[in-house]
């Protein structure tokens, strides 16, 4: 349903994106695609909850400062609670390195001050702290295995209205919610479980009835990352030089991203499963610069093709697309260190991006041999 799903919101995105530029600004027309893609905004959102919780969700994990990251929150969290909020943010210890998906981890805090906001109809403080942890409760180290050593631990405290004991065991089952009809999904907390679980850490929750809650994250430490070279963005629409392969059995994702590519200012070459792109690469008598294919695929998948295509084209790479969860896996993990991986849904601006960022990466290697 999630493959489904996501390619429909693809085409939908496109498309639509596609009339808003079109569109004069003052147009209704442009009003309607906005009004559009809000909604496929929000339908995206909604799937990626659901896949959070069942800890399908395709994360993008790099290693980052868990306290900047708090900090960098900071202002936007004050705006989100409201004057009748006092917001108090806590470092016990410097820098927190945890390898995290930084957009989820974001949604992670977010959700938590939402919860502790409606805790306390009538205003109050909210704390958020971070610390460098030893020892961790006994619930913790029961639900995940975080290994030995010291380990990084976000708290999210309130002076609210607490729970019940029954209400925290079913604090995270999804679409359980104490709210009135119509006032909440359920999904809050469902999702911050399935998003700190995927990340390889805990989550449990300390709570006592007109006392408060205090919601506890423990994550594994990882190695300070060493500075990162950032990819040029020096691309503009109809800038681009090059030849694709796009290789997609979904016809109306397949003519999106076709068009959006071309629109770029690219060479683009189509084929709609594994066979055909071979067929087409084994025809095409120039360079090809980079395939973007489809993962699952029938006849011959995406891996498959190419890995044949490697053994034809050396140096070859590629960019991976792709709406099922299972298939998030290290690029890597099809074919070496010549792939890259988007996860459908996706904007145009979106695949331009990623198709850049592939073709840098192409180039810099070739200019390191």
């Amino acid at each position: 349903m999630a493959h489904d799903f996501n390619n429909l919101l693809t085409v939908i995105y496109g498309g639509t994106d596609a009339i808003r530029a079109e569109s004069d600004a003052d147009s209704s027309i442009r009003t309607h695609a906005e009004q559009v893609l809000d909604a496929a905004s929000r339908a995206s959102r909604l799937t990626k909850q659901l896949l959070a919780y069942s800890r399908q969700q395709v994360l993008s994990p790099r290693v980052l400062d868990l306290t900047l990251v708090v900090d960098q929150m900071g202002g936007m969290l004050r705006r989100l609670i409201g004057e009748d909020f006092r917001l108090v943010i806590e470092h016990a210890s410097g820098a927190l390195w945890v390898r995290v998906d930084p957009s989820q981890i974001e949604q992670v805090l977010l959700n938590l001050l939402v919860n502790a906001r409606d805790a306390m109809p009538d205003g109050g403080p909210i704390t958020i702290r971070t610390e460098r942890a030893q020892y961790l409760d006994a619930y913790a180290v029961a639900e995940a295995d975080l290994g030995k050593g010291p380990r990084a631990l976000l708290t999210v405290r309130d002076e609210g209205m607490g729970m019940s004991e029954d209400v925290q065991a079913r604090a995270f089952d999804p679409f359980f919610t104490t709210k009135p009809l119509g006032q909440g999904t359920g999904l809050g907390l469902s999702t911050v479980y399935g998003i700190v679980k995927q990340s390889g850490g805990a989550v449990w929750l300390d709570s006592t009835l007109g006392r408060g809650t205090a919601a506890r994250i423990a994550l594994p430490i990882a190695e300070e990352p060493a500075p990162e070279l950032d990819v040029p963005a020096n691309a503009s629409p109809g800038g681009q030089q090059g030849t694709l392969l796009v290789v997609e059995d979904e016809p109306g994702v397949r003519a999106l991203v076709s068009m959006t590519l071309r629109r770029a200012g690219y060479v683009v070459l189509e084929a709609a499963d594994g066979e055909w792109g071979l067929s087409v690469a084994a025809e095409h008598a120039g360079t090809i610069d980079l395939v973007v294919t489809d993962v699952v695929m029938p006849r011959l998948n995406g891996p498959a093709m190419a890995t044949r295509l490697l053994a034809a084209r050396p140096g070859l790479r590629f960019l991976f697309i792709s709406g099922y969860p299972d298939d998030a896996r290290a690029p890597q993990d099809f074919v070496g260190a010549s792939g890259a991986f988007l996860a459908k849904p996706f904007t145009p601006s979106q695949l331009a991006h990623a198709v850049r960022a592939a073709m840098t990466g192409a180039a810099a290697a070739s200019e390191r041999s």
